[in-house]
């Protein structure tokens, strides 16, 4: 039977100890980063009994099942399970010690526990490592691990190098093309996220714009670097990060919330024209739920920006125009006002409305359409 939180205003979170989907899931879509510390230890416990009583899973499924539980261990302080996870991944892969994959998962190992000693294996030497780590200074621990995951690179790199340069396609055939540090892409991002921990945010972002200028096409990095602008109060950057999103996954309907929600704010800080602004952030929230029917808060926030455009800016903006009278468009908008509080008050009566502050915030507009 799943488990399930029972407080109406609280996010619903379902684990099934024994549901293999629901575990692939988690660590397909990266859902376990957004849980509370309690329900990301049940999580753990959840995924060490499945891992325990379960025999029936291909190579790939236990080996994506044995990641997650590493990263639980890690996020929920079990340093033991997490020495122990790395240690059959290492068995039961076809991986050698030379592994990008592993590298990066040892690093996370290695950060955990604030030493680079890979050969401590009992409780006290890692207690001991931990009472070092934390004398150590931030950039100490930050240059040991970019100099491991530097080695590891220059292993890969110089073994795939010889390879190709022995690989001939044919007689007349020239050698391969040789590998570099910067195609061992996921070292790359690992080094750059290290930052975040170990260094200033102004650093952190100058890493992230680097790693950007060379691979100008991954959307999460983009999106952390939105949210980092977005933190640093810079939110006309953090929108230009969030609309190159919007360009590389049109599809992704959280990032057209994100991206609606940004332009609201921006409305209020007073940076760009106001209906321009609103009238965007109006057909973001469209996309958001033409793509996800169901996405409450970009309903929420849809009532929310429609009840925030006033007519004197409209006819500021100059849409009072032969082309789209502003009575029309009045009209509509009124419409859909009235369409967005319907669909709101019908997921407040579904209890799917789990956010106090924004339901406040429309409680007016809802109250007149019921």
């Amino acid at each position: 039977m799943p488990i399930v939180n029972p407080s109406p205003r609280q996010p619903i979170v379902i684990i099934m100890s024994s549901n293999k989907k629901y575990l692939l899931n988690q660590y397909k879509t990266s859902q376990y980063l957004n849980l509370s510390p309690p329900n990301l230890l049940q999580l753990f416990n959840s995924c060490k009994v499945f891992l325990a009583t379960t025999n029936k899973l291909s190579p790939l499924e236990r080996q994506s099942i044995l990641e997650l539980y590493f990263y639980l261990s890690i996020l929920t302080n079990h340093d033991i399970e997490a020495k122990s996870t790395l240690q059959k991944l290492k068995e039961s892969l076809p991986l050698t010690s030379k592994s990008e994959k592993l590298a990066v998962l040892e690093s996370y190992y290695l950060e955990a526990i604030g030493s680079t000693n890979t050969s401590s294996s009992t409780s006290q030497e890692k207690k001991d490592a931990k009472q070092v780590s934390s004398s150590k200074k931030q950039e100490t621990i930050l240059k040991e691990l970019e100099e491991y995951l530097t080695q590891v690179q220059t292993l890969i790199v110089n073994d795939e190098n010889k390879s190709r340069a022995m690989s001939l396609t044919s007689q007349q055939a020239g050698p391969l093309s040789r590998m570099t540090t910067n195609d061992l892409r996921t070292i790359v991002k690992r080094k750059v996220a290290l930052h975040k921990s170990f260094s200033s945010i102004d650093t952190y972002v100058n890493q992230l714009i680097d790693f950007l200028q060379v691979n100008t096409m991954d959307p999460f990095t983009w999106n952390e670097l939105g949210q980092t602008y977005h933190k640093l109060g810079e939110l006309t950057k953090a929108h230009s990060c969030f609309m190159e999103i919007a360009v590389l996954q049109p599809l992704n309907y959280k990032n057209w919330l994100q991206l609606a929600d940004l332009e609201v704010e921006l409305f209020y800080s007073g940076d760009l024209v106001a209906f321009n602004v609103l009238n965007d952030s109006i057909l973001h929230y469209l996309r958001a739920v033409e793509l996800c029917e169901v996405l409450v808060d970009a309903w929420i926030g849809l009532v929310v920006a429609l009840k925030l455009i006033p007519v004197s800016e409209m006819e500021k903006s100059g849409v009072n125009s032969k082309l789209k009278p502003l009575e029309d468009l009045k009209g509509k908008y009124d419409q859909l006002l009235k369409l967005a509080a319907k669909k709101v008050n019908k997921f407040v009566e579904l209890g799917l409305v789990t956010d106090d502050k924004k339901l406040n915030s429309v409680k007016a507009v809802l109250d007149d359409t019921k």
